[in-house]
């Protein structure tokens, strides 16, 4: 086995080790030396643990000592993300020593390296040579949940669940096994087999209810059936999910983004009202906080959408089309005109508020307040690849309003507006053709 020093108060302890410069017994000094750079790395000081076992190689090449000075250089250069390093010295440590279980234990730390290092094919060699070389390895179990999950992250999700399969069967007292269940649903639900997978969800649900990763299963469950179209099925696992986690710390996210899901499933069933509603529970229910900016911001253009689709099968309805105006001009007004872009960019965030822009601009003319579509329409950023649609719809409300010069000056503006490609002008007469 590796050596390890009993001392936990480690500072004291390389201060007592390092006053060990000489001695008559070789051995009882390189021992000291090793303690000492054990301390120093123990105590996360690694440059100068590197540099103690530097200087104990040269000093004691030969010692009993070298196999785990070997050992903790490749741990150092690991946590230093320096993985070439780390193996070098982990192989120094294996060809040091004569001990099978000292052998294994660094084999598995061979196929650590690798993994943290996310060269997974690599992995899974170092994983499979510690089974076949040291079959009565105790590390063993991980080294198959390894290779397991280096198949995952490689996307190769048949052979991935062949391996999570043999864990099941081989090491069926694991605590990885909630985890591995999950795994093998999560890889049927990207190979599109979304009947298997919710198998398997629900196996991780009946089978380990008090495991931390339910709350996975449960939040994939949820995604598996909107898939296969179980809308109300969705929708009840949805809302208990909700009402669970929406104030954990954690999972909240989570539970925020179920949240969109049940409004898309009113969406897409064309019950708009009730889209509606669902989507702006998000605004509303949850913290001003980062995390969430993403389901709120997305959340509030679904809103808008759907109180213009309802108000367009309801000719026009105004009641409906000021709902629309609220939920766009408030995207607008909480993730552009009041956003911290600084601290708060989020992926999507532009391609939200340009969305509302533009939809807001529709829903003014729509309700005939032309001066407050083009006002809305201005908002667009010229570096925009929307400022095209903006101008084209800007345009489009002088003709609504009857205002012919106003729409040939427009019209005029976009032809002169060398910033927009011949690609782009023939997207706005398409565009005008088919309104």
């Amino acid at each position: 086995m590796l050596f390890r020093s009993d001392e936990q108060n480690f500072d004291q302890a390389h201060i007592e080790f390092e006053k060990v410069q000489s001695v008559d017994n070789e051995d009882l000094l390189a021992q000291s030396r090793y303690y000492d750079g054990n301390s120093l790395l123990q105590m996360g000081r690694n440059q100068d643990a590197l540099t103690a076992y530097q200087k104990f190689i040269a000093d004691f090449p030969g010692n009993l000592f070298i196999t785990p000075v070997y050992f903790d250089m490749g741990s150092i250069h690991g946590k230093l993300k320096e993985y070439d390093e780390a193996t070098r010295y982990y192989e120094l440590a294996i060809q040091n020593t004569k001990d099978e279980v000292t052998k294994g234990e660094i084999q598995y730390q061979i196929g650590n390296n690798y993994f943290s290092q996310e060269d997974y094919q690599s992995a899974i060699v170092a994983y499979e040579k510690l089974m076949e070389v040291y079959p009565q390895d105790l590390n063993i179990p991980e080294a198959r949940f390894g290779i397991g999950e280096s198949y995952w992250y490689l996307k190769d999700y048949e052979t991935a669940i062949v391996e999570y399969n043999g864990i099941l069967e081989k090491d069926p007292d694991s605590d990885n096994i909630p985890f591995v269940k999950y795994r093998i649903g999560e890889c049927y639900y990207k190979t599109d087999e979304k009947e298997q997978a919710l198998d398997w969800y629900q196996q991780v649900i009946d089978d380990h209810s008090e495991s931390p990763i339910v709350k996975d299963a449960t939040y994939s469950k949820i995604w598996a059936l909107n898939d296969l179209k179980r809308f109300e099925e969705a929708e009840t696992v949805g809302r208990a999910y909700i009402d669970k986690y929406k104030e954990d710390t954690i999972y909240d996210i989570a539970a925020a983004e179920t949240q969109v899901i049940l409004g898309d499933i009113k969406f897409d069933a064309e019950d708009y009202i009730a889209a509606a509603d669902e989507y702006l529970k998000v605004p509303v229910d949850y913290k001003d906080l980062p995390k969430f900016d993403l389901f709120k911001s997305k959340s509030l253009l679904q809103a808008g959408l759907s109180y213009y689709r309802e108000a367009e099968r309801s000719d026009w309805d105004i009641g409906l089309l000021t709902n629309a105006v609220d939920a766009f001009a408030r995207l607008v007004d909480q993730f552009e005109t009041n956003f911290d872009k600084a601290l708060r960019e989020f992926e999507y965030r532009t391609l939200y508020v340009n969305s509302a822009i533009l939809n807001l601009g529709l829903s003014y003319t729509e309700m005939k307040e032309f001066d407050k579509a083009r006002a809305a329409l201005d908002q667009m950023p010229a570096d925009s690849s929307e400022y095209g649609n903006a101008l084209f719809l800007k345009s489009r409300t002088y003709g609504e309003e009857g205002n012919i010069d106003g729409a040939v000056a427009a019209y005029q503006e976009i032809i002169a507006n060398e910033n927009l490609s011949e690609t782009s002008r023939s997207d706005r007469k398409s565009t005008r053709l088919n309104s």
